[in-house]
């Protein structure tokens, strides 16, 4: 099921009627958001008799070798090929490298559609040769009737958060545990955040949704406040999350600096 992206598919549709498809593109946004859900529907717009091939994370990366994988596909003849790369950013840079290489070497009647929440994650010619198209949270008023209103809330109006909310109470608990954490850290002084640290790393922690909610906890002070040091707390966030993402860093020392920082 479709939700929301009205503008997104439209731009698709005449894309397919002008027939100027670009053979790359790169769909960019949060997670949970239906991007994948839009590819594969571009997917069938475009020729449902496709041969298909989609590349997902494994043990969360997407490795060098599924990339060569794909380039072999490819030496294969087929009438149309679509390729989907779900969780593109989690290429290392080895894969992202060789991945370019096949773009510099465009074939016909072949289109990649690159899905990431993570778009600073890939390499700046990857996008120089791809069509970046974006995507937002959408409206209270796409959102099925049936999804529960504080779900819709906690999933920064994400459809696959929403949903995932609602069908799981337990999962929407956790969720407004999650938040209401957050808040009370970004209150606590210097001392209270290491303790936090201390006993949140002991388990494994999702350190990348708590980053997350404190973005979300942070643009909500600087909307009331519009104290202009709330913007430059964000962008520290989001950069630890970009460096959690692409890196192996020591996600306990880099949280901990980031406590200093905020």
């Amino acid at each position: 099921m479709i939700i929301g992206h009205q503008q997104q598919r439209e731009f698709l549709k005449r894309a397919i009627k002008n027939k100027r498809i670009p053979q790359g593109f790169i769909f960019s946004g949060m997670e949970a958001l239906g991007k994948k859900t839009i590819a594969l529907w571009f997917q069938q717009e475009i020729n449902k008799d496709a041969h298909s091939i989609l590349i997902e994370p494994e043990k969360g990366i997407i490795s060098i070798d599924k990339i060569r994988e794909l380039k072999k596909s490819l030496s294969l003849k087929y009438d149309f090929t679509f390729i989907i790369i779900d969780d593109a950013h989690k290429m290392n840079i080895i894969a992202q490298n060789c991945f370019l290489k096949t773009l510099e070497e465009p074939k016909e009647n072949v289109v990649f559609v690159l899905v990431t929440s993570s778009l600073g994650s890939l390499l700046k010619t990857i996008h120089s040769r791809c069509e970046i198209l974006k995507f937002y949270p959408v409206s209270k008023e796409e959102m099925p009737a049936h999804l529960d209103e504080k779900a819709i809330e906690l999933s920064f109006n994400s459809p696959g958060k929403a949903i995932s909310f609602t069908e799981d109470k337990d999962l929407l608990k956790e969720k407004i545990k999650m938040r209401e954490t957050v808040k009370s850290l970004l209150e606590k002084g210097i001392a209270e955040r290491f303790i936090f640290s201390e006993k949140y790393f002991k388990d494994s922690p999702e350190v990348v949704a708590l980053l997350d909610e404190m973005i979300f906890s942070l643009r909500e002070k600087l909307l009331k406040s519009l104290n202009k040091e709330f913007v430059k707390k964000i962008k520290q966030v989001e950069d630890l999350k970009l460096l959690f993402l692409t890196s192996n860093i020591n996600q306990r020392l880099g949280f901990e600096n980031l406590m200093l920082k905020i």
